[in-house]
């Protein structure tokens, strides 16, 4: 599983129950805001990669995954059955709530960092769930 922000709060929560659950995690974090000691209790787990290196950083991304080849944003959510935001960062912000619902097969998504309109995804038709606000759908 590719987590983007992962030395954050929300991102190494979501870490914490990957490997829990036994799940290979390659974490991007360019560390702008995060910071490597969140990730400290893993640092010995042969299941957790970590790379310091934004994921708008397209070269790192393709090479660091096999099965994922994107030309932007858009593309990481096309024909997924779920996304999980967990950074802020400006490529993410762009992400429209029709392009959820458009590219996605199942357009459910978790927005950690609340940056998107909840009202904008539930006319879209996409179940959000909003960090600190619930369910919305």
């Amino acid at each position: 599983m590719l987590i983007p922000g992962g030395a954050g709060f929300i991102g190494s929560h979501t870490i914490d129950a990957k490997l829990q659950e036994n799940v290979q995690t390659l974490v991007l974090d360019g560390l702008s805001t995060g910071a490597y000691p969140t990730l400290a209790d893993h640092k010995r787990d042969r299941l957790l990669h970590f790379v310091k290196e934004t994921v708008s950083n397209l070269k790192t991304v393709t090479k660091l995954t096999t099965s994922v080849e994107a030309d932007g944003t858009s593309e990481c959510v096309e024909k997924t059955h779920c996304c999980i935001l967990v950074a802020e960062w400006g490529e993410f912000k762009e992400l429209t709530a029709a392009s959820f619902a458009e590219e996605m097969n199942r357009p459910i998504a978790t927005d950690g960092r609340r940056v998107h309109d909840v009202n904008l995804f539930r006319k879209a038709g996409t179940s959000l769930l909003a960090v600190g606000l619930g369910r919305l759908s």
